[in-house]
This record gives C-alpha cells, sequence and structure tokens, in this order.
C-alpha cells in the first residue's frame, strides 16, 4: 500500500473513532430493543479506549437478526487493567444470569473474552466468541506506551493461558463454532 492510501486509511478511521466517542458523550444508553430476541444473546465487549458503541453497528445488525444483546456499561471506555476489567464482565454474565453467550469483541475486549472462556464459574455461560483485532501474540506497538492500557500487550507479556488443560479448553471452544449455524 502506497503512503497516501496508508494515511488517507488512517485518517478517515480516526474520523470515524472520534464519531464514535461523540455519539457516547451525547448518550451512552443502550436501546431498549437490545433486550428483545429469542436467538443466543450476545455480549458487546469493546477494546481500550473505546466504548460500547464502537460496536454498536455489530449489536445493532445482530439483534435485527433475533439475538438479544447485553452490553456493559460500567466498563465506560475499558481504561482499566485487563484483569480488573474481565471481573466486571463476569460479574454481569453471573447477576445477570446470562448463558449460551456468543462474545463479540474487539482488541483488548478479546482479551478479556479469552480470559473469561477459562474462568470457573464463569467459562461454561461463554458458548463461543468472535474476536476482532484483538492482541492474542500482544503488539510490538505496545512498548511505545509502557505506562498505559496498550502496555499490557507488549508480546514479551502477551495473555496467553498457560495450563495445558485450559489451553486445550480454549482451542477447542474455537474450533466448536467454526461452521456452526446456531
Amino acid at each position: 500500500m502506497n503512503i497516501v492510501r496508508w494515511v488517507s486509511a488512517w485518517l478517515l478511521d480516526r474520523v470515524i473513532v472520534v464519531g464514535f466517542h461523540l455519539r457516547y458523550l451525547i448518550s451512552s444508553a443502550v436501546p431498549v430493543a437490545y433486550s428483545r430476541g429469542e436467538r443466543a444473546p450476545v455480549m458487546l465487549v469493546q477494546g481500550a479506549y473505546e466504548n460500547w458503541k464502537f460496536l454498536r453497528p455489530l449489536g445493532d445488525r445482530l439483534n435485527s437478526l433475533g439475538h438479544p444483546v447485553f452490553v456493559v456499561r460500567e466498563l465506560r471506555h475499558n481504561r482499566g487493567p485487563v484483569g480488573p476489567s474481565t471481573d466486571i464482565v463476569a460479574r454481569y454474565l453471573v447477576e445477570h444470569e446470562l448463558r449460551r453467550v456468543i462474545i463479540v469483541a474487539h482488541s483488548k475486549g478479546g482479551i478479556m473474552g479469552k480470559q473469561l472462556m477459562v474462568t470457573d464459574g464463569v467459562a461454561e455461560r461463554i458458548d463461543r466468541m468472535v474476536a476482532i483485532n484483538a492482541p492474542f501474540s500482544g503488539s510490538r506497538l505496545a512498548r511505545l506506551v509502557p505506562r498505559t492500557t496498550l502496555g499490557e500487550f507488549t508480546p514479551r507479556t502477551a495473555y496467553s493461558v498457560h495450563s495445558p488443560g485450559t489451553r486445550r479448553r480454549t482451542r477447542a471452544s474455537c474450533r466448536s463454532s467454526v461452521g456452526s449455524t446456531r
């Protein structure tokens, strides 16, 4: 990709992100329609420095297909460390008695979803996850901002599941959803 196209794409991306942040400032309310649906529940988990409205186009589409959609507003802009942020989502799943949940996550949200899928008392509530652009192997760019939320994602400190049993569980969960029509 030449430099002009790259810069144009980067600028367009920034404009879109600013738009999502401005919409959140105007209203962070979750649409009432999100609570309705007969299909499997979907939980949106946004990335670092993002509010839930970053994933709203996906939430709107999934809800129109019959999925109730859940948003953890307590995450706000998801600036906290992965562990405590993941605990917030886990509490939400338990408190709202959600089961057979499909997690749709972006970036840091994917890391959080992966942790949820191997957390006792929560993993059995999750049916599958769709992770969009999640830094499972870390990001070399994280070294440039070590004292921020993004600093957690260096390749050296990449979030991985260490015990062999949980690693198999994660792979099996990911494989089981490929090609599924549930």
